[in-house]
């Protein structure tokens, strides 16, 4: 299968993803009418705190960009990090596949002469350390909820343990792969040798991981805030399980900012948690209505910055 092939599926789907839901939630608006009145009625505090929460989210990425890219003899200033963070977030929001990681790629192979090759490996340690936090802390949400008494869904909890097993494995095993030199795999084994870079720097290892907790625990927080703008009041063990799962599937690339698939998850995990689908929806509105508008401001600002230092253009 071509490449040119293999994107026009996948654009497909991303396609059929995206009118999939907006029909959908357009019907299951429509039906239940009645339940979404209220959801303009939000307090000014929640929002305020919501909008605060997603800024030092961007900060904490900003700061994660640069001891992690450090990790590879790459040193950016953090005003830089937090300029390109904004910008391959907004192309993330607003393009398909993650579009930002090519942003990304992109600016630091012109400006820095950062190779392909460890921009994939960067990736790469990204995702790992992603499902490692959050499978500890989905296993943490799990025992919380436990211990309150709580219902929780099994098949989730099974899924935090296999990723915090294998991201470990992946992260910090130290394993050579010097036997496969000949294997078609050989591309691969490469990229995940010098991913593994972080396994051998403890300081920067300590300092992403525990930058990657508090990013966790803050969308805990901001799960919480959004639930409790409609009444619902979920306890931190719910939070905290339902963040742990919410932040792998924001990697889905299918379609821009995994629209459609993160409230397919909001509204499954409605059986366990015990709120409404009306409830989930209303939640991810908010959410994502704090995330568009804070890029719409900056995002365009960060862009121009970033294509200024560089004198190329982004297409978003």
């Amino acid at each position: 299968m071509t490449l040119a092939l293999h994107r026009s599926i996948r654009t497909i789907i991303s396609f059929c993803i995206i009118i999939l839901f907006i029909v959908w939630i357009s019907w299951y608006i429509s039906k239940n009418w009645s339940e979404f009145q209220t959801i303009y009625i939000v307090s000014i505090f929640n929002l305020i705190a919501l909008y605060c929460i997603f800024i030092t989210g961007l900060f904490l990425s900003a700061i994660y960009t640069k001891h992690l890219l450090s990790s590879f003899s790459l040193n950016l200033s953090l005003a830089e990090c937090f300029l390109l963070t904004v910008a391959t977030t907004t192309a993330n929001y607003f393009t398909f596949f993650r579009g930002g990681a090519g942003v990304r790629a992109f600016y630091l192979k012109k400006k820095h002469n950062f190779q392909y090759a460890d921009f994939l490996s960067s990736i790469l340690v990204y995702y790992l350390v992603q499902f490692f936090v959050n499978g500890i802390l989905g296993i943490f949400g799990f025992i919380l909820l436990i211990c309150d008494g709580l219902p929780f869904d099994f098949p989730l909890s099974i899924f935090f343990l296999m990723a915090l097993i294998s991201s470990a494995f992946l992260l910090f095993s130290n394993i050579h792969f010097t036997r496969f030199e000949s294997s078609p795999l050989n591309k691969i084994i490469k990229i995940i040798s010098r991913g593994s870079i972080i396994s051998r720097n403890k300081r920067i290892s300590c300092f992403i991981l525990i930058n990657s907790f508090f990013y966790g625990l803050l969308v805990s927080l901001q799960t919480k805030i959004a639930f409790s703008t409609y009444g619902v009041h979920l306890t931190w063990g719910a939070s905290i399980f339902y963040s742990a799962g919410q932040i792998p599937i924001s990697l889905l690339t299918l379609t821009p900012a995994a629209l459609g698939i993160q409230e397919a998850f909001t509204v499954y995990l409605g059986n366990s948690l015990m709120y409404s689908t009306s409830e989930a929806i209303q939640v991810q509105i908010i959410i994502r209505f704090v995330s568009i508008t804070t890029l719409a401001v900056f995002g365009p600002w960060a862009i121009s910055k970033i294509t200024s230092q560089n004198q190329f253009k982004i297409s978003i």
